[in-house]
């Protein structure tokens, strides 16, 4: 949720950067700081969209029941072994869902860097050409 935050913390910033350098008052804002700027934006937009996605409720991988009935039938000698593949093929899904969901998370966080590196040039050309 911080990269929500963030993210839409900055969209507004830079929005109204945008919107300052396009007013027509008398202060110019180079082209080329507004390429910067509208650069920065859509990576803001899209680390929020990708911190959007990372919280959407999905379902989780789970033992089946075919597994848990087979291994809970009455009068049924198990294996720890059949145990231990229920318990191991959860805990691979589960992380294979984890991974995606922290590799579009450090996405998001890159994306969000980005787009304040790409602020910050922005601010550097403008003041420049003043």
């Amino acid at each position: 949720m911080a990269v929500i935050s963030a993210s839409g913390t900055l969209v507004g910033i830079i929005t109204g950067a945008v919107a300052l350098a396009t007013s027509g008052r008398s202060l110019t804002f180079p082209g080329t700081a507004q390429l910067l700027l509208v650069a920065a934006l859509v990576m803001q937009v899209l680390a929020a969209v990708l911190g959007l996605l990372v919280n959407v409720p999905v379902r989780l991988p789970h033992a089946g029941t075919e597994d848990l009935t087979q291994l809970l039938r009455p009068g049924t000698r198990f294996e720890p072994e059949e145990w231990n593949r229920v318990r191991t093929d959860t805990i691979t899904a589960l992380r294979r869902v984890n991974r995606r969901r922290a590799r579009a998370l450090s996405t998001a966080l890159l994306l969000v860097v980005i787009g304040l590196f790409l602020m910050m040039a922005s601010a550097t050309v403008a003041l420049r050409a003043t």
